[in-house]
């Protein structure tokens, strides 16, 4: 089966978990943004969690099928509808080949993923399917999609669910509903740097935000370095402070090292509410322990283990 793309939304791209291995080749890992929203709509459709998946961003893309095909909606809530019908968000849903599956604007977070039972089929770059829009490769030719474009989809394995509207447990999604409270690891090697100043104020994320980093606004934080630091490592979530004083949260793009000083690092598991953050919209950094960072990482990591043994049971083989 193959999907066609009539509309392409604002930005459209093929994603999956990304690939990790390659920094030292000057290449970031990537991937889906809000990982936890890709893996759970893959989940729900009984897919392996590292399938690839459309990732739309703020307006999300007008699809026709081509054959039918069970999908599932996760992340922001872009008001999708397939013909005439409502498709309910974070739950499996029955497309009819011929069918016209339409997503619309982003009326909770930023990035909505869609998974097709099977997966999105692209060629591998590195032993992934996610789209390197900086560097031109992976995903859809390197590229978001555009109207015209033709995907295919992985054969699925027969099967169908033991019913249509399924969803995961909402304690794996509330995060949505309080993405506005990051929490971040401090860097233990900074003694003068007031935390407090970054701790005790709202940023306001700004326009120039995509998917290399969110810059941030506020009230500028003072230097605490009487000199400019060397480059160092850097990967998603570390927070950098350049001269004018506004902090930067590196996102899944971003560059492999970095020279600005760095306050610390946001956690794995608040990557996904950064992700959903639209410019204009607030954060508010929290500090939390390592031992409290791997908590919350376990505590998601075994949400998606009981859900994945749910799919099991939950998909019955055709007689």
């Amino acid at each position: 089966m193959s999907i066609q793309v009539e509309e392409a939304g604002l930005l459209t791209t093929v994603q999956d978990l990304g690939r990790p291995g390659y920094r030292h080749f000057g290449v970031m890992p990537g991937g889906a943004m809000d990982q936890q929203a890709a893996v759970l709509s893959n989940i729900l459709l009984g897919n392996a969690p590292s399938k690839a998946v459309l990732e739309c961003t703020l307006t999300g893309p007008c699809l026709r099928f081509t054959a039918a095909a069970w999908i599932c909606l996760m992340g922001a809530d872009m008001q999708a509808s397939c013909d005439s019908r409502r498709v309910a968000h974070g739950q499996v849903f029955f497309v009819e080949a011929g069918q016209r599956l339409s997503l619309g604007y982003a009326r909770n977070g930023c990035r909505s993923y869609l998974a097709i039972r099977g997966g999105v089929d692209v060629p591998l770059v590195m032993g992934s399917a996610s789209t390197f829009l900086k560097g031109g490769f992976g995903g859809y030719h390197g590229r978001a999609l555009r109207a015209g474009d033709r995907l295919a989809v992985v054969k699925a394995p027969a099967g169908e669910p033991q019913r249509q509207g399924w969803y995961a447990s909402p304690a794996l999604t509330e995060y949505l509903d309080r993405i506005n409270c990051i929490r971040y690891f401090p860097d233990i090697t900074i003694s003068r740097f007031p935390r407090q100043q970054l701790e005790a104020q709202s940023f306001t994320v700004s326009q120039q935000s995509d998917r290399m980093g969110y810059r941030l606004r506020g009230k500028a934080l003072p230097r605490w370095l009487d000199h400019e630091p060397l480059s160092e490592g850097v990967c998603a979530g570390t927070i950098q402070v350049p001269a004018d004083g506004q902090p930067i949260v590196l996102m899944n793009d971003c560059q492999t090292t970095g020279g600005y000083p760095v306050l610390g690092q946001v956690i794995t598991v608040d990557l996904a509410k950064i992700a959903q953050l639209k410019p204009g919209d607030f954060l508010r950094f929290v500090p939390v322990t390592l031992k409290e960072a791997h908590t919350a990482l376990k505590q998601q990591q075994q949400g998606r283990a009981r859900l994945a043994i749910a799919a099991c049971y939950h998909w019955r083989q055709k007689q």
